[in-house]
Parts: C-alpha cells; structure tokens; sequence
C-alpha cells in the first residue's frame, strides 16, 4: 500500500514537472519571437540641426531648413533583430512611380564634409527644444532586444502631402502574415516581414532659417576668433 502511494506521487510530481517546462518552453518561445511594436508621427516637424553630444558638434541644414519625423521601435524579444533595406518615398508621384526620398544617415559621415566619426544622438529644433536620444537610420541596422529604438528620419524640405517609409526585418513572413499597408508598395513579394507608415508633411510655421544662420555663422566666427587670440 505504501509504496503504492509513493509510486503516484512520484508520478504526479513528473507529470507536474512535465507539464511546468511545456509552459516555461511556451513562454520562452513566445517571448523569443515576439513582433515588434512600432509606432511614428503622424506629421513632420521643422528643425536645423543634427548634434553629437560627446564631441558637441553640430551638423546644421539651415539653407532652406529640414523636416524630421520618428519612428519608435520596441523589440521585447530576448534578440536583437537586424533590419534592412530601410527606404522613404514619395507614395503619390505623378508618374505613378515609387520616388525615393534622401534621408540623412551615417554613410553620409566622411573626412570630406569634416564629419568623420560622428554619432548623432540628438535633433536640434529652432524653438530651442531638442530630440534626444535618437538614432539616424541607416540601410540596414539593428533593434536591440528589450528595448526602444528612436528612428529620427531627416529629409529636405518636400513640395509634396505626405512621405513614406519603409523596412524589412530578418524574420520571415508566416503562411497567413498580413503587414498591413507595407502591402501596397510590392513589399507582398517578400519573404520577409516588413513595417510601413505614412506620415503628413507640415510646411506650418516655417522658422526664419536666414536668422538661425547669421546667428551660427556669428558663433562660429567668435569661436575661431577665441582660438586665434589664444
């Protein structure tokens, strides 16, 4: 009778176990291939500059001034997932046709334009207000597992109603996997999964950007002025 007793309850204890690590290896699946969860502005908004906090160092496109938009990307899957093939466009162009959009990035850094090494982290905006801390996209990148990455897409001032951007990741697309408007822009053919957004231009309250420039072209002349005395 004892040992009767003793085999059940070592029976229900390995069912016990059993049944406690196909629960672990689903929430462990589940949490390793969780989905992104991405999020962007619905409109753009004016700024003049793009800074590196650790040289303090600016890079300013005050000319004829720049628009900026974020994407904010949540990765709660225990792995980085890469990214790639990282586009903005023009989803309404005359000739029916995708036109791709310049966007600033880091393969834009070079000893040419004397901004080799830089890692801009933060968006200057003319109010005297700041974006931080931020992440310029590139062709291809990296979201790090468990956290927010803040995509900071800089373009040139658009004559046009609205911009696109799109981007694949390194998962591949389910049996029945919907990406929701990343559809229309032939992003269907893919293997792999891909995100999409559409985002309003704003011309509204346009900075006086022929001011922003005098007053840093006055800063940087005093500045080289500084050195020379010394």
């Amino acid at each position: 009778m004892t040992t009767s007793w003793v085999s059940i309850i070592i029976s229900v204890i390995s069912l016990l176990v059993s049944f406690g690590s196909v629960i672990f290896n689903i929430v462990k699946d589940k949490r390793d291939n969780a989905e992104l969860i991405v999020n962007w502005d619905d409109k753009t908004r004016w700024c003049y500059g793009l800074f590196d906090r650790s040289k303090g160092k600016t890079i300013a496109g005050i000319e004829n001034g720049q628009m900026e938009f974020e994407i904010r990307v949540v990765n709660p899957s225990n792995y980085d997932i890469g990214y790639f093939d990282f586009r903005v466009f023009n989803p309404k162009s005359e000739n029916g046709e995708l036109q791709e959009i310049d966007y600033s990035s880091p393969a834009q850094f070079n000893k040419i334009n004397d901004t080799e090494d830089m890692n801009v982290d933060m968006i200057l905006l003319p109010n005297g207000e700041s974006r931080f801390p931020v992440v310029l996209p590139s062709e291809h990148g990296i979201f790090p597992a468990h956290q927010e990455t803040v995509l900071a897409v800089v373009i040139d001032p658009a004559s046009v109603k609205s911009v696109c951007f799109v981007f694949k990741i390194a998962r591949k697309k389910g049996h029945f996997s919907n990406q929701g408007s990343s559809q229309r822009w032939k992003y269907a053919f893919s293997k792999f999964q891909s995100y999409s957004g559409e985002i309003k231009i704003n011309l509204k309250n346009k900075p006086d950007y022929k001011s922003l420039k005098k007053r840093l072209d006055q800063i940087r002349a005093d500045e080289n002025n500084d050195r020379s005395d010394k």
